[in-house]
């Protein structure tokens, strides 16, 4: 076991992947026509408005008030998985190149933490298939908290590692929301299906995790749901929904979690917001990232987003965007970030980090 006090808990590499498969905003409108014409009738429209604009969700409106004429709501082509494709795969694919980038072999991987959105096995969850597949020998078990999923995971891996528990965790993130949103409703334009892996192990002192904030979302209960309904060949399945008072609680809910957990984790650091070099939010919407930083006061060239190109990928938007930002070198080594993540009905979370030379696959757009 490592000296902790002579070393840091942190990333020892990071991979994400997508399916091949891109579905366009132009093959949505020609394969539905009717619902495009009726777009604003749509779900996506009742969640996305600012028809009861008020003073507390100012911000959040006034971000989304330039992409309320676009019925795709700023999404250009999402990633969708092939027929026989699942989220087990897309976890494997991500955990195997997570693996050889740390030069780690499988059998010493000490535990792996699965965060599948949904999973493929009700009930079962993801982490024993991706344990398999990938030839581990050490634990696995799953840890679903929604789209802060990735970030609560690295907390219970870091917590692992530095308690001497662990030498070294592989977390595996994916998100399928393309087999839970049907087509033929405008909640599923603003979704799509990717994943992530990342290795947390001991790093030189200084370097890695520096502290967290969590909170539970209660408050945003009765919002999003699923339920069974019978797909197009007669069989049931999950299909995600969103009750009427969605978007009016999302809004009013969104400021109060961004604040609490980044100030909370900076607070804990003995950092202050303007010491935090660069952010990376969960960016479930268009806007969210230009949100969140006049939300925060700081300047947006500070954070990043590739949700235009990927749209709504649930917990796999984090290390997504985490990689994103690193691969472009808009966050170098030595520098402080804060990776927050939010979530519906379940919690949301913050993590600041000192980042380091951490291993990178490629990125989705090299994956081509």
């Amino acid at each position: 076991m490592k000296d902790t006090t002579t070393h840091g808990v942190g990333l020892h590499s990071l991979a994400v992947t997508v399916p091949a498969r891109t579905r366009s905003n132009d093959e949505l409108r020609a394969r539905h026509p009717d619902l495009y014409a009726r777009a604003e009738e749509g779900t996506l429209s009742r969640v996305m408005n600012d028809d009861d604009a008020r003073a507390e969700t100012s911000i959040f409106d006034a971000a989304m008030k330039p992409y309320l004429r676009d019925p795709f709501r700023g999404v250009k082509e999402r990633r969708v998985l092939g027929p026989e494709e699942t989220s087990i795969d897309m976890e494997v694919r991500a955990g195997q190149a997570a693996l050889e980038l740390a030069g780690l072999d499988p059998k010493n991987v000490d535990q792996l933490i699965s965060v599948g959105f949904l999973p493929h096995h009700v009930g079962i969850g993801n982490a024993v298939y991706v344990a398999k597949a990938l030839g581990l020998e050490g634990g696995a078990f799953n840890l679903e908290t929604a789209c802060a999923g990735p970030l609560n995971a690295l907390r219970v891996a870091t917590a692992m590692v530095h308690s001497g528990v662990c030498e070294r965790v592989l977390v595996t993130v994916s998100c399928a929301y393309s087999k839970y949103a049907r087509e033929d409703d405008t909640l599923s334009w603003f979704l799509g299906d990717g994943g992530g892996a990342f290795v947390v192990g001991h790093v030189p002192r200084g370097e890695g995790y520096l502290a967290a904030h969590s909170i539970h979302t209660a408050d945003t209960c009765d919002t999003w749901y699923y339920q069974l309904e019978l797909d197009d060949n007669g069989a049931p399945a999950r299909v995600m929904r969103a009750h009427p008072q969605t978007g009016r609680v999302l809004r009013r809910t969104v400021e109060h979690h961004l604040r609490t957990c980044c100030e909370g984790a900076a607070e804990r650091a003995g950092m202050r917001l303007d010491d935090v070099d660069f952010f990376v939010f969960h960016t479930p919407t268009a806007w969210f990232a230009d949100f969140a930083a006049k939300a925060l006061g700081i300047d947006p060239e500070r954070t990043t987003s590739v949700y235009e190109r990927f749209a709504n990928v649930g917990p796999a938007l984090t290390p997504i965007n985490l990689h994103h930002a690193a691969h472009s070198r808009r966050l170098r080594p030595g520098q402080t970030v804060m990776v927050y993540g939010p979530g519906s009905v379940s919690s949301a979370a913050a993590v600041l980090m000192r980042w380091g030379d951490v291993p990178l696959s490629a990125s989705p757009e090299e994956m081509q």
